[in-house]
C-alpha cells in the first residue's frame, strides 16, 4: 500500500538564529566555553559562519533572555558568558508551573517529597556556617513573633537554607520553584500569632536534628511539619479558623 503523504506532517526546519544558539549553547555546555569568556562580535561570527549579522544577533539576544549570555555596553563591552544562576532557573520553572496552574494540593506533595530529601542531605552535609544561618534566622523569626509580625517570608527564607545546606543544587532549585509559589499563597493567608509559635517549636527540633546529624529524625520531622502546615494552609483556604 502507498502512503499517502497528504497524511504526513510537515517537515519544520529550524530557523538560522536557532541553530546558532544551538551551537552556542552545545559550546558552553561542553565546557568548550567559559563563563567570563567572551564571544566574536556578531560581524566576525557571522563571517566564520556564513551567516547573516541579524541572525547572530537575535541568536545572542535569545541566549541572553535564557541568562546564558549578558550583553554589555561599552569599549569592553560584548557578550559575556555567565556563570548557570539557581535565580533564573528557578524563575523559568515557576513561570511553567504558572501557566499550568499547578494546584495547592499538587505544590504540597512536590514540597514535601523534596523537603524530606534536603533535610536528610543537610542533616549530613550541613557546615557549622550553615547551622549558624539556619539558627539566626529563627532567632528573626522569635523577634517578630514576639512583635506580633508576619514571619511567612522568614519561614520560607529557613527551608530554603536546609535545602541549601544540603548541598544538591538540583533540588535546591526545584525547592526555589514551588516555595516561589507557595510564597503567594502564604501571602494571601497570614497565620495566627499561636501558629506561627507552634511552627517556630518546629523548627527549633527539625534544626536540633540537623545538628546532630540524626538524618532519620529530621526527615520523620519535616514530614511532619509539612503534613501540618498544609493541613492548616487547607483550612484557612476553606475559610476555617486555625488559631
Amino acid at each position: 500500500m502507498e502512503i499517502n503523504p497528504a497524511g504526513l506532517p510537515a517537515v519544520k526546519t529550524k530557523r538560522t538564529f536557532e541553530l546558532i544558539v544551538d551551537l552556542l549553547k552545545e559550546r558552553i555546555l561542553s565546557g568548550e566555553f567559559s563563563p567570563g569568556d567572551r564571544l566574536p562580535a556578531e560581524r566576525n561570527l557571522a563571517e566564520a559562519l556564513g551567516v547573516g549579522r541579524p541572525s547572530v544577533r537575535e541568536a545572542y539576544r535569545a541566549l541572553e533572555l535564557m541568562g546564558i549570555l549578558e550583553i554589555r555596553k561599552g569599549i569592553d563591552g560584548g557578550a559575556f558568558i555567565v556563570a548557570p544562576s539557581n535565580q533564573s532557573t528557578s524563575e523559568t520553572i515557576t513561570d511553567l508551573m504558572r501557566m499550568h496552574h499547578v494546584e495547592l494540593a499538587t505544590l504540597a506533595e512536590a514540597r514535601l517529597f523534596i523537603e524530606k530529601g534536603t533535610a536528610e542531605l543537610a542533616a549530613g552535609k550541613a557546615s557549622p556556617t550553615d547551622i549558624e544561618c539556619l539558627e539566626k534566622i529563627l532567632d528573626h523569626v522569635s523577634d517578630r513573633v514576639a512583635r506580633g509580625e508576619s514571619v511567612a517570608d522568614l519561614g520560607i527564607e529557613f527551608h530554603l537554607k536546609i535545602a541549601e545546606a544540603g548541598a544538591n543544587p538540583l533540588l535546591c532549585m526545584s525547592l526555589t520553584s514551588v516555595m516561589e509559589l507557595m510564597r503567594r499563597e502564604l501571602r494571601r493567608r497570614r497565620p495566627s500569632a499561636e501558629t506561627s509559635k507552634f511552627e517556630l517549636r518546629e523548627h527549633r527540633k527539625l534544626l536540633k536534628a540537623i545538628k546532630e546529624r540524626d538524618a532519620e529524625q529530621a526527615v520523620l520531622l519535616m514530614d511532619l511539619h509539612l503534613r501540618r502546615s498544609l493541613e492548616r494552609l487547607q483550612k484557612k483556604t476553606a475559610g476555617a479558623d486555625t488559631a
